[in-house]
C-alpha cells in the first residue's frame, strides 16, 4: 500500500465535481484530465492495484502537469492496497467515479459505485457479455432511484470532424435526405480501423497484455464499434431516444477469425507480452525454436515451442515465461501446430521480422 498526500486537500475539495479514478488501465482515464475544468477539483483520488496499468496512468497525468503549453495542476492521491475498491467505497473521497480499464469487472464496479451513492463516468464498453448487460440494466435503475448520473465517455461526439459531419448532414441543400437502406445496400456504412500501435498525447501507447484477451477487453463489436453505433444514432437521429428493444433489428452478422493473420502482428503481440515481463524478445527467439500459428476462426494466437525441432505435440510443449505459462499464448490439448495450419509461421521468418521491426 502506498499513499501520496496532497497539501491542504480539505480546503481544495470545495468544487462541485470531485473525481475518483478507479483501476485505470485504459488511456481514456487519463484523457479525462488532459485539461483543467472550472467546476472540477484539482485533487483526484486514485484507487488501483500496483502495476504497470497504474504506472502508465500516472505517467500520463505527470506529462499533462509538466508540459510546456497549458500545463495542468492535478494532485493525485493514490491508494494501492489489495482492498482498493472496498477502500474507495468506504472513504467516498469524491463524487464521480471515472472508469476506463479492464472491462472484465467494469460492470460490477459501475453497479456497486452507484449503490454506494457515487456518480459514474465510464468508458465504453460498459458491458462485454450478456450477463454484464443485465447487470448494467440494473445499474441504470439504481442510478434513477438514487438520482445519480451514469454516463459514458463518448469522445467522438466532441471531435470537430464528427461535429462538422453531423451539422452538414442536417442541411438538406447539402446532404439531401437519408435513404431507406437494405441489407445489401445499407443507407449508412461505417468502418473503423483500430491500431494496436499508435500515439496518444504525443507518446507511443503501451497496450496492457489483457487488451489482447477478449474475456477481459471484449470483442471488437463492444469496444471500437460502440463509437460507430453511437455516431449513427447521434448524427442521423439527433435528440431522439432510441429504444433498443423496439427500434433495432439485427439482420445479419459475421465474426471474423482472422485477427492476427500476419507474422508482423504475431511478433508485435509477442513483444508486448515479453516486454511486460522484462524479457528481451529478440534474444528469447534466438534461443528457442518457436512455431507461431493462428488458431483458425477462434480469434486467438498461440505461440508454442517444439521439442527437439519436431512438430508441437500438445499443450505440454508450451512456452514458459518466468516459469509460468503465459495466458495470452495458450496451448490447448485439442489445438496442434502441425501442417493442418496453413498460417503457421516459421522461426526464421519471425526472427527476420523481429529484427526488421525492432
Amino acid at each position: 500500500m502506498s499513499c501520496k498526500p496532497a497539501n491542504d486537500t480539505a480546503k481544495e475539495n470545495t468544487k462541485p465535481v470531485r473525481l475518483i479514478t478507479l483501476d485505470p488501465g485504459h488511456f481514456h482515464a487519463a484523457l479525462v484530465q488532459k485539461t483543467m475544468y472550472d467546476d472540477v477539483d484539482s485533487v483526484v483520488y486514485v484507487y488501483a492495484p500496483e502495476g504497470n496499468d497504474l504506472n502508465l496512468h500516472m505517467d500520463k497525468i505527470n506529462g499533462y502537469n509538466t508540459r510546456a503549453e497549458s500545463p495542468t495542476h492535478w494532485k493525485e492521491i493514490v491508494y494501492t492496497g489489495n482492498n482498493f475498491f472496498e477502500k474507495m467505497i468506504a472513504e467516498k473521497k469524491g463524487n464521480v467515479v471515472v472508469l476506463a480499464g479492464n472491462n472484465q469487472k467494469k460492470t460490477e464496479y459501475i453497479l456497486r459505485s452507484l449503490q454506494a451513492g457515487l456518480n459514474v463516468l465510464a468508458d465504453k464498453p460498459m458491458a462485454i457479455t450478456p450477463e454484464d448487460f443485465d447487470v448494467l440494466k440494473k445499474a441504470f435503475e439504481v442510478a434513477k432511484e438514487k438520482n445519480l448520473l451514469l454516463y459514458d465517455i463518448m469522445t467522438e461526439r466532441f471531435e470537430i470532424n464528427t461535429i462538422l459531419q453531423r451539422e452538414l448532414s442536417l442541411i438538406p441543400e447539402i446532404f439531401g435526405t437519408l435513404e431507406k437502406g437494405t441489407t445489401d445496400n445499407p443507407a449508412i456504412e461505417m468502418v473503423s480501423g483500430h491500431c494496436f500501435y499508435k500515439y496518444v498525447s504525443g507518446s507511443v501507447l503501451t497496450r496492457p497484455a489483457w487488451f489482447m484477451d477478449v474475456a477481459q477487453q471484449g470483442e471488437g463489436i463492444v469496444d471500437v464499434m460502440t463509437h460507430l453505433v453511437d455516431l449513427v444514432q447521434w448524427e442521423c437521429f439527433p435528440e431522439q431516444a432510441i429504444d433498443y428493444t423496439k427500434d433495432i433489428q439485427v439482420n445479419t452478422a459475421k465474426r471474423s477469425g482472422y485477427c492476427f493473420h500476419r507474422a508482423h502482428n504475431l511478433v508485435r503481440i509477442f513483444r508486448i507480452q515479453a516486454d511486460g515481463k522484462g524479457i528481451d524478445a529478440g534474444k528469447f527467439l534466438e534461443q528457442h525454436c518457436l512455431a507461431f500459428h493462428h488458431w483458425h476462426c477462434r480469434c486467438r494466437t498461440n505461440i508454442t515451442e517444439a521439442k527437439h525441432g519436431s512438430t508441437v505435440g500438445d499443450y505440454r510443449d508450451g512456452v514458459f515465461l518466468d516459469r509460468k505459462r503465459v495466458g495470452l499464448f495458450r496451448i490447448l490439448a485439442d489445438c496442434f501446430a502441425d501442417t493442418r495450419y496453413a498460417r503457421r509461421v516459421g522461426h526464421r521468418q519471425v526472427c527476420a521480422i523481429l529484427k526488421w521491426h525492432f
